[in-house]
C-alpha cells in the first residue's frame, strides 16, 4: 500500500459504497416483436460527494494508481459521484475493506505502516466525513467500530483526541464523532493533504 491507495481507501471508507446487484427482467425486442428474459449483473464501487474539488481529487488518485480515468456523474446539475466499474480496480479495492456507511473498516496492514500512509488515509477520510475549522478537526461516522479504529491510528501518531457519541442527527443512525482540538489540529494539518480548505 502506498500513499495514493491509502487516501483512496480513506475516501471510500468515508463516502464510498460497493454495489453488487443481479436483476432478472423482461424486455421487448422491437425488431423481433418478442419479449425476452434478460439478466443484468451490476458490480461497481461508488464514491459520492458534492464538492467538485474532492471528486476530482478522488478521480485523479484512481488514475494515478490504476491508469483508469473514471467519469464524474452529475445529479441535478451538480457533480455527485464517481463510479468505478473496472473489475480489476474493484477487486483490488475490495481486498482492503467492504465499503458502506456501517460496513467499512480500516485495513489491518494500515496499523503497521509508516506515518505518511496513515496521514494519507486520514486525509481521504476527513475530506469525506470530517470538517476543519479554526477551532478543531471533527471526524464523523455512524460506524462506531470504524471510528474506534481511526482512534487507534490517531493514538499511533500521538494525536490527542476525544471520541464522543452517540449523537442524534437523524432518525436513521446514531452518529459518533472524534474531536481534535485547535492546538493539536494545527500540528496535524501540516501532515494532511485536504481538499476542503
Amino acid at each position: 500500500m502506498n500513499e495514493n491507495k491509502a487516501e483512496i481507501i480513506g475516501f471510500l471508507c468515508a463516502e464510498g459504497c460497493y454495489v453488487n446487484t443481479f436483476r432478472i427482467f423482461h424486455e421487448l425486442d422491437k425488431r423481433r416483436g418478442s419479449i425476452y428474459l434478460r439478466f443484468k449483473h451490476r458490480r461497481v464501487i461508488e464514491f459520492s460527494n458534492y464538492n467538485i474539488k474532492i471528486l476530482k481529487r478522488f478521480a485523479h488518485l484512481i488514475y494515478r494508481e490504476y491508469r483508469f480515468q473514471p467519469k464524474l456523474i452529475k445529479n441535478n446539475e451538480r457533480y455527485a459521484k464517481v463510479i468505478l466499474c473496472r473489475l480489476n480496480v474493484i477487486e483490488d479495492l475490495l481486498k482492503y475493506s467492504d465499503y458502506g456507511s456501517l460496513k467499512w473498516s480500516i485495513p489491518k496492514e494500515m496499523f503497521f505502516k509508516e506515518a505518511s500512509i496513515k496521514y494519507a488515509f486520514l486525509s481521504g477520510f476527513i475530506d469525506g466525513d470530517g470538517s476543519v475549522d479554526d477551532r478543531r478537526i471533527r471526524i464523523y461516522s455512524a460506524n462506531f467500530n470504524g471510528l474506534l479504529q481511526i482512534s487507534e491510528i490517531l493514538k499511533s501518531l500521538n494525536i490527542y483526541h476525544t471520541l464522543q457519541g452517540p449523537i442524534k442527527i437523524n432518525k436513521k443512525h446514531d452518529m459518533f464523532a472524534i474531536y481534535i482540538n485547535k492546538k493539536v489540529s494545527r500540528k496535524m494539518l501540516k501532515n494532511l493533504r485536504l481538499n476542503k480548505i
